[in-house]
């Protein structure tokens, strides 16, 4: 599992968009995504940074001792590596 964080506001455990997973890395849930995504949402609804809350609360548990963790502003917080390459121009990989 991996896991960036490039931007100072980039403070949830898991982003939204931000990570990326090799296959099977749900077979300790014994779930699909979307099994897990449907009873999360059944139980709190769905309100604004659900998607991070859900990751949260869902994925972290599962893959929180199989990550690789890339940041710029919170390595000491999230026991990441700094993200191995200069910025540009305040450029973030997560920007849209």
């Amino acid at each position: 599992f991996h896991i960036i964080r490039d931007h100072p506001d980039h403070t949830p455990v898991i982003n939204g968009g931000l990570w990326a997973a090799t296959r099977g890395f749900l077979a300790k849930s014994g779930q699909s995504m979307a099994q897990l995504l449907d009873a999360y949402f059944r139980r709190t609804g769905f309100q604004y940074s659900a998607d991070n809350d859900f990751l949260e609360a869902e994925i972290w548990p599962l893959v929180k001792d199989n990550v690789t963790q890339h940041d710029s502003f919170h390595c000491v917080r999230f026991h990441a590596e700094p993200i191995p390459m200069l910025r540009t121009d305040n450029r973030i990989i997560g920007g849209v």
